[in-house]
């Protein structure tokens, strides 16, 4: 333990808010960390984090998070809806054909903590559209730093709250 709090800074700090990438399945998620902490036991910093998709605490150690962090360095994530989209608490979970992408969106939806799905256009690391897919984005009940949504063209919708889809 000394070793690491003498030499190696935690590489996040509290209050910090962590797009996640998904792996394994699984779905895009977000955090946002609350405490950081080291134990005798430990060989790395660990950060009590909130998971945005069942809005609970849990325990990450850094290289978790360091695995799982997005990479906002492509110029995607430059692009300004993009990035509206993500303060407004959407988050992207993959380019999809569009018989899957509509199948992925309702199995999506089905879940207790997904608030809504929609389809937009699909666009590439580099910004530009991809020809017959849709990017599947996904929005929690509680999302991390959600601001008021603005107005932001999509294929297809499905709201919980209103319980209808849009296409």
């Amino acid at each position: 333990m000394d070793n690491i709090t003498k030499h190696n800074a935690p590489k996040y700090s509290i209050g910090q808010v962590i797009d996640l990438s998904y792996k394994y399945g699984g779905l895009p998620n977000r955090i946002l960390i609350n405490a950081i902490f080291i134990r005798k036991q430990d060989k790395q910093w660990m950060y009590k984090i909130l998971l945005e998709n069942i809005d609970k605490e849990t325990i990450m150690s850094e290289s978790f998070i360091k695995y799982r962090e997005i990479n906002k360095s492509a110029n995607i994530y430059h692009n300004n809806i993009i990035k509206q989209r993500y303060i407004n608490g959407w988050r992207w979970c993959g380019n999809y054909e569009e018989s899957i992408a509509l199948n992925n969106s309702k199995i999506i939806s089905t879940r207790n903590n997904v608030e809504g799905v929609r389809l937009y256009p699909a666009i590439n690391y580099k910004g530009d559209f991809i020809e017959n897919q849709y990017g599947l984005w996904v929005k929690y009940f509680n999302s991390i730093n959600c601001k008021e949504e603005i107005d932001d063209p999509y294929i297809f919708s499905y709201n919980k709250y209103e319980n209808k889809q849009i296409l």
